[in-house]
């Protein structure tokens, strides 16, 4: 998480002054192919789409004096996107699991049957 939050200082330091912006963009772009590296082999629910599209945008930056305001769109639009993927890996890790302890026969049956079905439908 703390990684996301120095790409953004960076990606935010670009938008401020596009002084040293190459060496920034390629740094953002090795440390996202990093993130989506741990990701992918710890977590396999996790889509990285979003972070996949944000790399190959940062890849292709020309910060020629035509293009400075589409690329500062593309920077705010790579922000927009690490936050939304940050919010969805925190979620994703501060995921509650409840526990549910049936006080009679039936109730235990019940949630066998609950159970089995979400197991079989592979959503366990």
């Amino acid at each position: 998480m703390s990684l996301l939050i120095t790409i953004l200082e960076a990606l935010d330091c670009i938008l401020d002054n596009g002084d040293g912006w190459e060496e920034y963009v390629t740094l953002c772009v090795e440390a996202l192919e990093a993130i989506c590296g741990f990701i992918d082999k710890k977590d396999k629910s996790i889509s990285l789409d979003i972070l996949s599209k944000d790399i190959r945008l940062l890849r292709e930056i020309n910060l020629s004096e035509g293009m400075k305001k589409s690329v500062k769109n593309i920077i705010k639009q790579v922000i927009d996107d690490i936050l939304y993927q940050a919010r969805v890996i925190k979620a994703k890790k501060n995921r509650w699991r409840a526990v549910f302890l049936p006080y009679n026969a039936s109730m235990w049956t019940s949630l066998v049957r609950v159970l089995l079905t979400k197991y079989e439908e592979n959503e366990i």
